[in-house]
């Protein structure tokens, strides 16, 4: 077996998009974010907030 045969084949891109998006996706509106922006922004300032704490206080 070829180093070529034992890795597998690329998904193309629309199945990776699919992946990408929520699980139930299909069920849902496209056009509606996964996550709104002020969700994400708490979550990203949660999480910087976090490491800070490691580095600084522990």
């Amino acid at each position: 077996m070829s180093i070529f045969e034992a890795v597998p084949r690329m998904r193309p891109l629309s199945s990776l998009r699919l992946w990408a998006t929520a699980p139930n996706s299909a069920s849902r509106k496209r056009d509606r974010p996964f996550m709104s922006n002020e969700r994400l922004a708490y979550l990203l300032r949660n999480h910087i907030l976090c490491q800070v704490k490691k580095i600084f206080f522990d």
